[in-house]
């Protein structure tokens, strides 16, 4: 990498970072570029060459987000394990996920949840690969192979796990609830699929 590439990388950086932990915090609506620009230390016009707008970094951002979750997601179901350890695997991931990176993760599970309801979105959740039919395509795979009973819903499923998931990242996000632990992501997925008479 030149020296060129390399700066115009960790400037690109820098401001995914800030950009990151502002979306994350206050929403879309509630930032501006000049706040990215402050927070930053990079200029408006040098955000906007790399960018084009606001909406160019948040899109970026959330495709970031999204690319990640898909392309985790896509290596653990090609995994020769069953789909519950998969699944097991997949939160222990995006747990570790949020203990390195918080607000990225908080940003993204804030997209994931489709909390805002922001056209820009739009396109990413109607994809074919977007993390949650993902999970129901794992789903799925356990009710093919016999895992799981082939009364339960797949769609219905993915909810509980992906609203479990969600709730323990929030918490965790908002210092209620240590997830650094290798227990966690087990005992999650083993309540889901016992259910209340396990």
């Amino acid at each position: 990498m030149s020296q060129t590439e390399n700066k115009t990388f960790e400037t690109k950086e820098k401001i995914f970072t800030v950009a990151a932990h502002l979306f994350a915090d206050k929403g879309f609506n509630g930032v501006s570029m000049r706040e990215i620009s402050l927070k930053s230390g990079v200029s408006k016009p040098t955000i906007y060459y790399y960018f084009g707008n606001k909406e160019g970094i948040y899109q970026d951002l959330v495709k970031a987000g999204l690319d990640y979750t898909r392309d985790e997601l896509k290596k653990i179901i090609g995994l020769q394990l069953p789909v519950k350890e998969k699944l097991t695997l997949a939160l222990k991931t995006f747990f570790e996920m949020c203990v390195k990176h918080p607000e990225f993760v908080k940003l993204v599970t804030m997209v994931y949840a489709q909390l805002e309801n922001n056209p820009i979105l739009e396109k990413f959740n109607s994809e074919d690969e977007h993390p949650r039919k993902l999970l129901e395509r794992m789903i799925c795979d356990g009710i093919r192979s016999g895992e799981f009973a082939d009364s339960i819903d797949p769609q219905i499923t993915e909810g509980m796990v992906s609203g479990v998931f969600l709730y323990y990242i929030w918490q965790h996000l908002n210092g209620s609830w240590n997830i650094q632990t290798d227990k966690l992501a087990e005992q999650i997925i083993d309540n889901v699929f016992k259910g209340l008479n396990g």
